[in-house]
């Protein structure tokens, strides 16, 4: 299934990439905040920032598979490698 040429370029992936990553952080946040013992795997601060990658990764391989949208998954991916490397470098240990 292909979808439309008017949804395929960078910019619609950037944006959905953003959107997903930012919408994964806060609610991996919330946890953490309402919880008064967060569970280990969130204990770290790397953690909930990495793990908001997760979708991404899942809307990647969706886009550039199922949908043949490869401009859309090219603009996630870059979405998803410019925030590992900020993650890497600015989140503290």
């Amino acid at each position: 299934m292909k979808i439309a040429s008017r949804f395929d370029n960078y910019f619609t992936g950037i944006a959905l990439g953003l959107v997903l990553a930012a919408a994964t952080v806060g609610i991996l946040l919330w946890i953490i905040g309402s919880t008064e013992t967060p569970p280990y795997w969130l204990k770290k601060p790397h953690s909930p920032y990495l793990m908001a990658m997760i979708p991404n990764i899942i809307a990647f391989r969706t886009l550039m598979v199922n949908f043949k949208a490869e401009k859309t998954g090219k603009g996630v991916l870059i979405v998803s490698f410019v925030m590992m490397i900020a993650i890497f470098l600015f989140v503290g240990k």
